[in-house]
């Protein structure tokens, strides 16, 4: 029987050495713990990448991380919004559904939706979702900003922090063996020791 190919689910059971290869190569195949067979098929990885970017995002107390996280987020809900949005207004301009008109109502449309006023309404409706479009546009300013202001990080950039980190540490980090939590944990513990004095 065919079964879907095991993953590493957390940050907890990533190596280092995988995750380094997704963020740097966008290579997602690297988030499998098993090699493809005959008896096992591929799955949509891109949710699962999504949950372990949000679990290293918590667990390495990075706020510019967390930004870009929150924008994403921001704009996959206001897309999925403006979807919703448009699927409906699409459809009840041909066709009266009540519980369609709720929907709207419930996200915000305070229109009447009644059967006379329904036309009027879905105008209405298009034109105050375009805030949503203006919102939606400044999320996606905002981490166009934050992308192009930081270089695209290397494997380089990568083991040049493993390395410092071992050596305060006071042992060599193997990458394939060490997982994301435990090398966060490493360099949270390093942030702590050289945070800088006050006074």
């Amino acid at each position: 029987m065919i079964s879907a190919r095991k993953t590493y689910k957390t940050c907890s059971e990533l190596p280092l050495f995988n995750f380094i290869k997704i963020v740097v190569h966008d290579d997602l195949s690297w988030l499998y713990s098993e090699r493809k067979s005959l008896l096992n098929r591929n799955i949509d990885l891109q949710p699962l990448w999504g949950d372990i970017f949000a679990e290293y995002t918590a667990i390495s107390n990075n706020t510019q991380s967390k930004h870009v996280f929150a924008l994403t987020k921001e704009i996959t809900v206001i897309n999925n919004k403006l979807f919703i949005i448009q699927s409906a207004v699409n459809y009840l301009s041909k066709n009266y559904d009540k519980r369609l008109c709720d929907m709207l109502r419930k996200m915000g449309f305070m229109y009447p939706f009644t059967k006379e006023s329904l036309q009027n309404d879905l105008k209405l409706t298009i034109s105050s979702a375009k805030r949503l479009v203006i919102r939606k546009q400044e999320a996606e300013d905002d981490y166009s900003k934050l992308n192009t202001s930081d270089k695209k990080v290397t494997e380089d950039d990568f083991y040049g922090l493993v390395t410092q980190i071992s050596r305060f540490v006071a042992f060599r980090i193997n990458p394939k063996e060490t997982t994301v939590t435990e090398f966060v944990k490493y360099i949270n513990a390093f942030n702590r020791e050289n945070k800088p004095k006050n006074g």
